[in-house]
């Protein structure tokens, strides 16, 4: 269910399809008119009271920023739908900014990032 909403939004791509339940990996789709990054997406989300870590992949791919959510078992719809309104409201919150955000240009520039609370190299 989760995957499924997060797939509607058109926004997001998905590492793997094969990947099972609960573990949700994806990155956002290239688009250059973009004023933010999955960074500012998991800050916004942290402050709704969310984990939802972004961070970069290891060496060979650190070209990549990749959002995950791990669903723990007996998680029920009404908190996966919680999830899905604060991300899809963090999103359209940050698709209205006018000017990119810190992280944005920092990403563009190809400036590295300090972790934000989860780094995977560690």
């Amino acid at each position: 269910m989760l995957k499924e909403q997060l797939k509607k939004m058109g926004i997001f791509e998905f590492f793997s399809n094969d990947m099972p339940n609960p573990l949700f990996i994806w990155k956002l789709k290239d688009d250059p008119n973009r004023k933010w990054t999955l960074y500012d997406l998991s800050d916004a989300l942290h402050v709704e009271g969310w984990q939802v870590p972004a961070y970069t992949m290891p060496k060979a791919m650190e070209g990549v920023i990749i959002m995950r959510v791990v669903v723990r078992q007996g998680t029920g719809f009404d908190l996966a739908d919680l999830l899905m309104e604060d991300i899809k409201r963090c999103v359209n919150q940050l698709d209205a900014l006018k000017e990119p955000t810190n992280s944005a240009l920092m990403w563009a520039k190809k400036e590295p990032q300090k972790p934000r609370g989860f780094n995977h190299s560690r």
